[in-house]
């Protein structure tokens, strides 16, 4: 638990931070897929920031996390509409592997 991070919003500019989630160090090497929602109402906000934070680490040059993929939005688990008439080339925007 030492070496955990803690996601945290800030919808003042940083004055204040409140929990969304800690996610626990753990030994393993295979990458870790997290859905956190923002269910507290005051995260939703167009000034909202958002933050990952390690408070303690084993030292310095010593890597624990990496972060890649990271999203904000909608519902990038199961879309409510993909749609592309396959009419002409793809949208870029709506297929993954496209180009």
């Amino acid at each position: 638990r030492g070496n955990g991070i803690l996601i945290q919003y800030s919808n003042n500019g940083g004055i204040t931070w409140h929990l969304l989630k800690e996610l626990h160090f753990s030994a393993e090497t295979s990458p870790q897929y997290y859905m956190i929602p923002l269910k507290d109402p005051s995260a939703l906000t167009n000034s909202t920031r958002l933050r990952f934070w390690q408070p303690l680490t084993v030292g310095t040059d010593i890597m624990q996390w990496a972060l890649d993929d990271f999203f904000v939005g909608g519902m990038i688990v199961k879309p409510n509409v993909l749609y592309d008439p396959l009419m002409q080339v793809p949208q870029p925007d709506a297929w993954l592997f496209w180009p």
